[in-house]
């Protein structure tokens, strides 16, 4: 519950279909899956490989992160662009981006002067909630984790208003940051 799991739905050869296939059979707000596969240049040999998307999307979120923070939506052309991919596996059209969004599967799309981008940002949940968002999930993982580090100065000190109150003094400025 502390991380957000980037899935490979396919290996090298998979197809759409594949990947729809292998996203509907799962279902929680705690991973994501993205396709198609993308062609990179190796740093370690400098020749031109393909990889699976969950090679470059840590990137996506750590630029996301590095410029607003982890809940902004970790896509589209301002934070979701893939400066280091050459170029994806497969040209979607809409009709592609759309039968694997409704799948929970964010496109990889090429896009018209801008090169690849992250065209979505949902997770595997399959109920319709805020969870299903990548930046809501990771909104609530980053919560978790600042909440908890407090808790963990207080959880034995007796249970005052004092207590409560120091507890509350660091937090809301947090959230309300």
């Amino acid at each position: 519950g502390d991380a957000l799991y980037v899935l490979d739905t396919t290996d090298y050869l998979g197809t759409i279909n594949d990947s729809i296939t292998q996203a509907v059979s799962r279902d929680t707000s705690y991973a994501a899956t993205y396709w198609p596969w993308v062609k990179i240049l190796d740093p370690g040999t400098g020749k031109m490989v393909y990889v699976p998307a969950s090679t470059v999307i840590p990137g996506v979120y750590a630029f996301n992160d590095k410029v607003a923070a982890p809940w902004f939506a970790p896509a589209g052309i301002n934070r979701g662009g893939l400066n280091t991919v050459l170029q994806a596996k497969y040209k979607l059209t809409q009709a592609n981006k759309d039968s694997l969004y409704e799948a929970n599967v964010n496109p990889l799309a090429t896009i018209s002067g801008e090169g690849v981008v992250v065209f979505g940002q949902k997770t595997l949940q399959k109920e319709a909630s805020a969870l299903d968002r990548i930046n809501v999930r990771r909104l609530l993982i980053a919560l978790k984790n600042f909440i908890g580090q407090l808790a963990d100065q207080i959880v034995f000190e007796q249970n005052t208003a004092a207590t409560r109150n120091i507890f509350l003094s660091k937090v809301t400025p947090y959230l309300e940051g």
